[in-house]
């Protein structure tokens, strides 16, 4: 989940982790420098008008660079749902 004000992520979800190995915990507040342009580099060189078009622009998701910027744990083989608080095993 993107705020849009500062650039901050404040949601990161199960298939974010199981598709793109994007952990919950870089969204937790810990790390203030996991921004939009940590996953979206060129995220910037759009016009922000055309983000916002219904349109909207073709950015390239790079997560290579995760590791390398973050601390990040090794997430455990469940994902606990922020809505119930419970524990549901990932596919």
């Amino acid at each position: 989940m993107f705020g849009g004000e500062g650039d901050a992520i404040y949601g990161v979800s199960q298939s974010c982790y199981r598709d793109f190995g994007i952990p919950a915990s870089l969204a937790n507040g810990e790390h203030p420098d996991f921004t939009i342009e940590s996953i979206f580099p060129a995220f910037h060189e759009h016009n922000p008008e055309n983000l916002k078009a219904q349109g909207g622009v073709i950015c390239t998701l790079d997560t290579t660079l995760l590791p390398q910027n973050f601390l990040i744990e090794q997430e455990s083989e469940s994902f606990v749902s922020s809505d119930d608080h419970s524990e549901k095993d990932l596919e």
